[in-house]
């Protein structure tokens, strides 16, 4: 599965992303901050959305609105998690592990930590 038959992975979808970012010519420090204040802005923008949906009768906001705020969102967490130098499939793992170790996911978070340390399946 991949971009070219209409399905999107998390990482196949990062990629796409960061078609449209900066060329190789603009030093990583500029592009990280570009990228940092980008973030910043677009959940300012999902924060004020939401505010106003919460607490300014008129302002609902729809499914698709939310949701078209949170892909800008996205967009940069896949570039700037790509800055950093790891994937969307890296972060999901990562999370996995937090999640297993916080929340003690199938019982207990020790199976589910223990695989993702052998580099074993991903829950």
């Amino acid at each position: 599965m991949n971009e070219s038959e209409g399905i999107y992975t998390p990482d196949v979808l990062q990629q796409q992303a960061l078609r449209t970012w900066h060329n190789t010519t603009v030093p990583l420090r500029e592009q990280r901050v570009h990228a940092l204040l980008g973030l910043a802005g677009e959940t300012g923008e999902l924060v004020d959305l939401l505010k106003k949906h919460f607490y300014k009768p008129g302002h609902e906001a729809t499914r698709e609105v939310v949701m078209d705020e949170l892909s800008d969102v996205l967009y940069y967490v896949a570039v700037l998690s790509h800055l950093w130098g790891f994937t969307f499939d890296d972060m999901a793992a990562h999370l996995a592990v937090k999640l297993a170790d916080s929340h003690g996911w199938d019982g207990s978070g020790d199976k589910v930590a223990a695989q993702a340390a052998e580099g074993g399946p991903r829950p």
